[in-house]
């Protein structure tokens, strides 16, 4: 059997940034620390604006 790599795998940055984002209380907490990481230029508009709709559907 052959192991194939993922075709995309999720920087570090990103999954430390999900599991801070998974430590807090609720859904506003959430959205409220991936703003403000991306007010802090820590990750992108694009990345900020997937991890909320992520978190967002998980949520749902």
């Amino acid at each position: 059997m052959k192991i194939v790599p993922p075709a995309f795998t999720i920087p570090e940055h990103l999954t430390a940034l999900q599991s801070l984002v998974d430590r807090c209380r609720d859904a506003e907490a959430r959205k409220a620390l991936i703003v403000a990481a991306g007010a802090a230029e820590c990750i992108s508009r694009d990345d900020a604006c997937l991890m909320i709709t992520a978190n967002q559907l998980e949520t749902a």
